[in-house]
């Protein structure tokens, strides 16, 4: 988690953790201007991660580092606009599903 924060260029403040047999683990890291947070289910083979950044700052140097890191097969990356838009508009008129292999993206992989 430190790592994905980094390669996202986030300051940590704080790392706060919790693992549980039944639940795997919840790793929440606050930084400055960003947060990421990541529930993993093992006995479902699935993790969810949430990668807050600012403005200019692309999330997916976050989610290749953990896609590595857990050792995944297949992942999706869903970027969600938050905030900035013009008044009214919604979070999903702004908000995009990326196909988006980290795995595959990597220099020398398939």
């Amino acid at each position: 988690m430190r790592a994905a924060a980094e390669a996202v260029g986030a300051t940590a403040l704080h790392v706060v953790g919790h693992r549980s047999e039944a639940q795997g683990v919840t790793v929440v890291i606050s930084a400055v201007g960003a947060h990421l947070a990541l529930h993993t289910r093992p006995a479902r083979g699935y993790a969810a991660a949430d990668v807050f950044t600012g403005a200019g700052v692309d999330p997916r140097a976050a989610h290749a580092v953990l896609a590595a890191g857990l050792g995944c097969g297949a992942s999706e990356v869903m970027i969600l606009e938050r905030g900035g838009g013009p008044p009214g508009e919604s979070i999903a008129e702004r908000s995009r599903s990326v196909d988006y292999d980290p795995i595959r993206s990597r220099p020398g992989s398939r």
